[in-house]
C-alpha cells in the first residue's frame, strides 16, 4: 500500500470573467476539492494506482466563454492518470470565446474558395463556423475578393467585429456580385 504526495498548482491567463475554479478530483474515493481562485492547490495525497481529474473546460459567464486548460507536468509524474508518482501538477487555462461566423452576398458559384480565414484555417462560403470556440487574440480576415468563376466576382462591401478576438459575438461580411 503506497500513497503519493501531489502538489497541483493551476493560473488563469486572457481576460474575462465569472469563471468557476477548476475542481480537482480524486475518483477512488469520489473526493474532490475545489480552490478559490488565484490560490494553489496545496499537497494532496492519492493512494497507488488512484484516478484523478481537473476540470476542463471551466465554465464562463453566459455560456459564451470557456477557459481550457493546456497541462505541464513535472519530468517526476506521468501527465496520465492513474498516480503511479509524486510531484507537481500545473494546469494553465486559456481564455476561449464562443463565436459565429456569416456572410452574405456569395453563393455557390464561389465553390471551395476561401472566404474567411480563422487562425491559419481558411473556410469556404459553405463552410463558416457556427457557434465554435476560439482562444481569446485568435485574428481573422474576411477574404476581399472571392472568385465565383469564370466573369464573376464576389467583393467584400463591409463587415462587423473586429480582430483579434476579444468577445463572443457573431463576425460579418458583406459582399457584392461583380461581372466582367
Amino acid at each position: 500500500y503506497h500513497q503519493y504526495s501531489f502538489q497541483l498548482d493551476y493560473a488563469v491567463s486572457g481576460g474575462g470573467s465569472g469563471y468557476s475554479a477548476p475542481t480537482f478530483t480524486a475518483k477512488q474515493f469520489g473526493s474532490s476539492y475545489t480552490p478559490t481562485l488565484g490560490t494553489s492547490l496545496t499537497t494532496y495525497w492519492l493512494d497507488s494506482g488512484q484516478s484523478w481529474s481537473v476540470t476542463n473546460p471551466l465554465s464562463g459567464s453566459g455560456f459564451n466563454e470557456q477557459w481550457i486548460s493546456g497541462q505541464t507536468v513535472s519530468s517526476t509524474v506521468s501527465s496520465s492518470s492513474p498516480a503511479t508518482a509524486g510531484g507537481t501538477l500545473t494546469f494553465t487555462y486559456q481564455n476561449q470565446w464562443k463565436v459565429t461566423f456569416s456572410q452574405t452576398g456569395v453563393d455557390s458559384s464561389a465553390g471551395s474558395n476561401t472566404v474567411l480565414t480563422v487562425g491559419l484555417t481558411p473556410y469556404a462560403y459553405d463552410a463558416l463556423p457556427s457557434g465554435v470556440y476560439v482562444d481569446s487574440g485568435t485574428t481573422f480576415s474576411w477574404t476581399s475578393t472571392v472568385s465565383g468563376g469564370s466573369g464573376k466576382q464576389f467583393v467584400k462591401t463591409g463587415g462587423s467585429g473586429n480582430s483579434p478576438i476579444s468577445a463572443a459575438g457573431t463576425y460579418s461580411a458583406t459582399y457584392w456580385t461583380q461581372y466582367q
